[in-house]
């Protein structure tokens, strides 16, 4: 049946007649379709595509498809919400459309639960994290740590996108260690008492205004010392072997078991003296006791706190003998470090431990290390003798605070007639680097020409080091530079401190069953050069390594066939001072389930 067309107004068909119908239904009488002016009437065919040629401000389109202009917003002042793609090409001001912040999973999810953590490598360093507020925690595992590792953590996030707290879980899922502040960083510093897998929880404490918080994490483990280590002073275990004290702060002391601390004080009645020991009451407590030149005990700082202090007014000239007593050693490191500040007393400069060493002939040898605390007066120079070998690169590096007086550094030949090197600035650091010419002993000079400070004298640290240029050396698993000769690692976890030279990598190897997770990890300071990985199979084949630049270099594989696998560890360059580079092995193998 055939439509009919009514016309309208009625008056107007009495008068001309009913027009012929719009072929096109674009109201013209053209045939062509959607070929209207550019006025703006409403007037587009729902026909997509079919020759619209309205103008851009014309907001009329009602198809799916925006054809006005090329930016598909019709009027870029409109005030409507036209834009449904995710971004908003409107005007800088138009805020019409509103779309909501989404929370994105980072790359270590799924890690929502204890049983599904995300592996953890050394040194785990990561921003841009996310919890988000549906998750609520995310959780990472340290596999295979050893005891008397030291785990490392740090958090660090926006407050106002919520709170998170840090709790760490032993072996046996027992919580070792947590941090639960309201601020905007947490940490957990604690020792492996219990070998084997650690798991790290981060919690969702409190939400913020948004559905996630984006969160730092840094994750470090060490190899915490098995001995007592000594200090400058050593040996001090007696009242006989005091070490001399002057008016200043010492810092990283270390109090032994059976090994107390002796040092003495050279003050004069009427003295304030002070005496301060800090140190970390989880490691232990030192106690202090102060004697007069009698040898009577006039004060006392016995308390378990972890600052024990002494004020004692001095009643006579001499010297007082202070002794620092290790009474419990807490820790997971043996001994206990302890700052110590000594204040008050009226003295003159005082001598170090290295004194008489006044000239050349007196001179102290020190080898290559660091010395702390060293005293220095006007017109009482320090000397010291090295033993140094030619092609040798010798750096001496000495600071001091240039307030309290200027302080000046020579090398000399062991005649003292002539001067290889040397360092004379006013600045806070005296330092020099000298290759060695000819093999045999040195002398160096530590001077003072200006007393500055209110102290007497001046306080200094120096460091020595000399080592081969173009020799690379060992570590203790050597020779391993091929595949025949892998050293065998009987273990798993940590292995700090070890060397790989140029064109001489090295190899280990070790046993993995079939479906096991291989995880190892290599880190090295990157400013000395580069390392890469190679994974051979139990057939001696390659099946994995890494390429490229930065630490660390990391390598994870499923052992396909049960056997001896063996690791390669490659020198790739080698941009430090001395040949070759020091590098921490961490090497895991753990069942998939």
């Amino acid at each position: 049946m055939k439509r009919l067309s009514l016309c309208w107004p009625l008056t107007l068909v009495l008068l001309i007649g009913c027009p012929e119908p719009d072929p096109a239904n674009d109201d013209d009488t053209t045939v062509a379709a959607n070929d209207d002016d550019a006025n703006s009437d409403d007037d587009d065919s729902s026909v997509i595509g079919v020759g619209n040629d309205d103008d851009a401000t014309d907001d009329d389109d009602s198809a799916p498809v925006d054809d006005d202009d090329a930016t598909d917003d019709d009027d870029a002042t409109d005030d409507d919400d036209d834009d449904s793609a995710a971004h908003d090409d409107d005007d800088a001001t138009d805020d019409d459309d509103s779309i909501p912040f989404e929370c994105v999973d980072d790359s270590f999810e799924p890690n929502d639960t204890s049983g599904t953590p995300s592996l953890v490598t050394y040194p785990f360093n990561h921003s841009g994290l996310t919890m988000c507020e549906d998750d609520g925690a995310d959780w990472y595992v340290l596999e295979s740590l050893l005891t008397s590792g030291l785990i490392e953590v740090d958090l660090s996030f926006e407050g106002f996108d919520g709170d998170l707290d840090l709790t760490l879980l032993d072996p046996d899922g027992n919580v070792a260690a947590s941090s639960a502040g309201s601020g905007s960083t947490e940490s957990i510093l604690h020792y492996v008492d219990v070998p084997g897998d650690w798991l790290l929880h981060v919690e969702l404490a409190a939400p913020g205004s948004l559905s996630g918080t984006f969160y730092n994490l840094q994750i470090q483990v060490d190899q915490a010392p098995t001995v007592c280590e000594p200090d400058a002073f050593e040996p001090n275990d007696s009242d006989a072997d005091a070490a001399p004290l002057s008016m200043t702060t010492y810092l990283h002391l270390t109090a032994c078991n059976e090994d107390a601390d002796w040092f003495f004080i050279e003050a004069e009645a009427g003295d304030a003296l002070e005496i301060d020991a800090q140190f970390f009451a989880v490691e232990g407590n030192v106690d202090l006791t102060l004697f007069d030149p009698s040898g009577a005990t006039v004060a006392t700082a016995a308390s378990s706190t972890d600052d024990e202090f002494i004020a004692h007014t001095v009643a006579s000239d001499g010297e007082y003998l202070l002794q620092a007593q290790l009474v419990e050693d807490a820790g997971y490191i043996p001994g206990l470090i302890y700052d110590l500040t000594v204040s008050g007393a009226t003295q003159g400069c005082v001598d170090d431990v290295f004194e008489p060493n006044n000239n050349g002939l007196d001179s102290a040898w020190v080898p290559n290390g660091v010395y702390l605390a060293q005293t220095i007066c006007v017109g009482d120079e320090d000397w010291y003798a090295l033993d140094l070998s030619g092609g040798e690169e010798f750096t001496y590096d000495l600071g001091y605070l240039s307030s309290e007086g200027n302080i000046d550094v020579w090398l000399w030949d062991n005649n003292v007639t002539t001067v290889f090197a040397s360092s004379t600035t006013a600045a806070n650091d005296e330092n020099f680097v000298w290759t060695v010419t000819a093999t045999g002993p040195y002398l160096l000079q530590v001077a003072m020409d200006v007393d500055a400070g209110a102290v007497p004298g001046n306080v200094y640290d120096m460091d020595v080091s000399s080592v081969f240029v173009g020799v690379c050396p060992v570590d203790m698993f050597e020779p391993n530079e091929d595949l025949p000769s892998a050293t065998w690692l009987p273990s798993l976890g940590l292995y700090p401190a070890m060397q790989v030279c140029e064109d001489e990598p090295d190899f280990f190897s070790f046993n993995a069953s079939s479906d096991q997770n291989i995880d190892i990890t290599v880190d090295f300071d990157p400013t000395e050069g580069d390392v890469d990985l190679e994974l051979y199979d139990p057939s001696g084949a390659l099946i994995q390594s890494t390429v490229g630049p930065g630490s660390p270099e990391v390598l994870s594989v499923v052992a396909g066939a049960a056997g001896s696998y063996t690791v390669g560890v490659i020198l790739t360059a080698d941009l430090g001072i001395s040949d070759g580079i020091n590098y921490d092995l961490l090497l895991s193998v753990l069942s998939s389930s």
